[in-house]
């Protein structure tokens, strides 16, 4: 399977603490959408940072 259009080439991993009774209602929500929970997450936050683009303004990143 080949990089989606816009999906980096590297990824960052970072750990999360979590309540572990949001953890299993997020893990039951992820599997009832067909996705890993790291999916899920994935595409919350980048629906959250559209949203705030949207509102604010585009986010300019060094590259």
């Amino acid at each position: 399977m080949g990089r989606k259009k816009g999906e980096p080439r590297e990824f960052v991993k970072f750990t999360l603490r979590v309540n572990p009774e949001i953890y299993e209602k997020f893990r039951y929500v992820s599997g009832y959408n067909g996705r890993s929970i790291n999916s899920e997450l994935e595409i919350l936050m980048r629906l959250h940072v559209e949203k705030f683009e949207k509102a604010i303004g585009k986010i300019a990143l060094e590259e």
